[in-house]
């Protein structure tokens, strides 16, 4: 071939050079299917569903039943149980869809899933957006 007539050993050098990213590679290695993180830029705890490269597609979990939206207040969607299986409060989830960058992120929660009944609502989220 053209490559191997060039220098010999170039070929090997030439694809070293143009490896992928890890990201694009093995995505596990960075994210589990589904997961929860603390959002430090939306300062909420968050579900994480989609990777998308070096963004992430969420859910967002708050305590409060009501957010502002250019000065209108929005209902959200109450939680049966809080995904933190050793806290009691009550939580909401905002019904939108929302896309973050991998920085914002803090470290994955372990032991936190939704109870059965709040597996519906998600799905429902995830669909629609």
């Amino acid at each position: 071939s053209i490559l191997t007539c060039i220098a010999p050993g170039f070929y090997l050098h030439y694809v070293s050079i143009i490896k992928k990213p890890p990201y694009l590679i093995n995505r596990r290695l960075f994210m589990a299917r589904s997961e929860f993180r603390y959002n430090r830029k939306r300062k909420h705890y968050s579900y994480l569903f989609k990777d998308l490269g070096t963004k992430r597609k969420i859910i967002i979990l708050s305590s409060k039943p009501f957010r502002k939206v250019h000065r209108k207040t929005k209902k959200n969607i109450k939680l049966y149980k809080h995904p933190n299986p050793y806290s009691d409060k009550e939580v909401y989830v905002i019904p939108f869809v929302y896309i973050d960058d991998i920085a914002s992120f803090g470290e994955a929660k372990r032991n936190w899933k939704f109870h059965q009944n709040d597996k519906r609502i998600i799905k429902r989220i995830k669909k629609r957006y």
